[in-house]
């Protein structure tokens, strides 16, 4: 493991504390592994005995059909009878009814409460119904460009900063395609892939029955993806949204900050890493490179 300090420290901050740490993100952008490393760091900084770390990843098979009250009785049977109990609960989506357990559990023992999900549903009503006041929540991205340095100098020696950019640009920076050296072809390989079972689990299988409008809006083609006319193109990045495909970008006019009831046409998203200008009608992406300080990614609490 490649330690991931912009995060660990931030979650680490809320040890011990009441609220329950919600990590979400798009697939394959490393939440499991900042979970263990989270794990880890119980073990040795905080002397934390093995036998009080609880951890399941629900998007396994052994826990295929499983439900809320099924999950609630398992996981009451693992809590330690010797102290405070540490529950990481990985892809918890998996499971309908998640936040009631959660909410009971951090209600009723003496448990600290880590969670991950790739599917911003998560975020939605019924979590703020149970858990109001009771979470805080990490928002995890793939690399950035200062951790795809860090992760490329573990095997190889890192070039030219403005080489390494256009290699950073062009590859992208899922974790999994930076442990080793791969090809471009290999990359490309392996991002395809999480991008199929992103679309599939998190788009087309979960939101089949709401999406209202044709399967190729749907997935928007994200490879060479283009933008739709205004309406349908809206319903569809919703939907990919949820998956943590794309997200809103707020944008400055005369210097000022848009609010965002902003006129759509003022609306940028991001498909993958492909922004789409949403226009009046339709057109094609217009591609960007989009830059982000580390220090301006927020966590929020509920």
């Amino acid at each position: 493991m490649i330690y991931r300090p912009l995060y660990v420290d931030k979650i680490m901050a809320y040890v011990d504390t009441p609220f329950v740490k919600i990590l979400t993100g798009v697939r394959r952008c490393g939440k499991s592994t900042i979970l263990k490393m989270i794990m880890e760091r119980l073990k040795t900084q905080h002397n934390i005995p093995e036998e009080r770390i609880v951890s399941c990843r629900y998007d396994s098979m052994e826990y295929e059909d499983m439900t809320a009250k099924q999950m609630y009785a398992q996981l009451k049977e693992r809590l330690s009878p010797d102290g405070k109990t540490y529950l990481f609960l990985d892809e918890v989506q998996e499971i309908k009814g998640w936040e009631k357990v959660v909410n009971s559990l951090a209600s009723d023992f003496d448990v600290d409460l880590y969670v991950t999900g790739s599917n911003s549903r998560m975020m939605s009503s019924e979590i703020s119904t149970y858990l109001t006041g009771r979470y805080v929540s990490f928002r995890i991205f793939t690399l950035s460009f200062g951790e795809y340095l860090m992760f490329k100098s573990q095997y190889t020696e890192v070039g030219e900063p403005k080489a390494e950019l256009a290699n950073f640009v062009r590859l992208g920076g899922f974790p999994a395609t930076h442990l080793q050296e791969f090809s471009q072809d290999e990359v490309y390989t392996i991002v395809r892939d999480i991008y199929n079972s992103t679309i599939f689990s998190d788009i087309v299988k979960r939101r089949r029955a709401h999406l209202g409008i044709d399967d190729a809006l749907v997935l928007l083609h994200l490879t060479g993806v283009r933008a739709c006319a205004r309406d349908d193109g809206d319903a569809a990045v919703d939907v990919i949204d949820h998956a943590f495909q794309c997200f809103d970008i707020l944008l400055q006019r005369g210097g000022r900050r848009l609010a965002r009831g902003a006129e759509r046409k003022d609306r940028v998203r991001t498909v993958g890493d492909v922004p789409v200008t949403q226009l009046p009608k339709a057109g094609k992406i217009n591609a960007a490179v989009l830059m982000e300080r580390s220090d301006q990614r927020d966590d929020g609490t509920g």
